[in-house]
């Protein structure tokens, strides 16, 4: 953790009172505004990324990982096919990430 040198500050006003010289540190690092913006950047990111359990569901059916019968009441898992959907899953979430451009 970095030491912060303390600014010197001459005729602090607060409330229209003059308190006079104050030493003023701050407690949080210089970068953090950067961190700041990754964070909200990288919270944009993974909030396009999640997929609704029924868009999930319809790309399952799409890569025929998963198969419905009975009006949807029975569901058979193709595990063997599961890396299909993990491939629909990876190019629907890039389309939701790019769409928006």
């Amino acid at each position: 953790m970095e030491s912060y040198k303390p600014k010197k500050i001459k005729d602090f006003i607060v409330d229209e009172v003059n308190i006079g010289t104050i030493y003023f540190c701050m407690n949080i690092p210089p970068y953090w505004p950067f961190l700041e913006t990754y964070r909200d950047l990288n919270f944009n990111y993974l909030t396009n990324k999640e997929i609704a359990v029924d868009e999930g569901l319809d790309l399952a059916k799409k890569s025929d990982c998963i198969k419905t019968t009975h009006n949807n009441k029975a569901m058979h898992f193709d595990y063997a096919k599961g890396y299909r959907w993990m491939l629909e899953r990876e190019i629907y979430q890039a389309y939701k990430l790019i769409s928006p451009m």
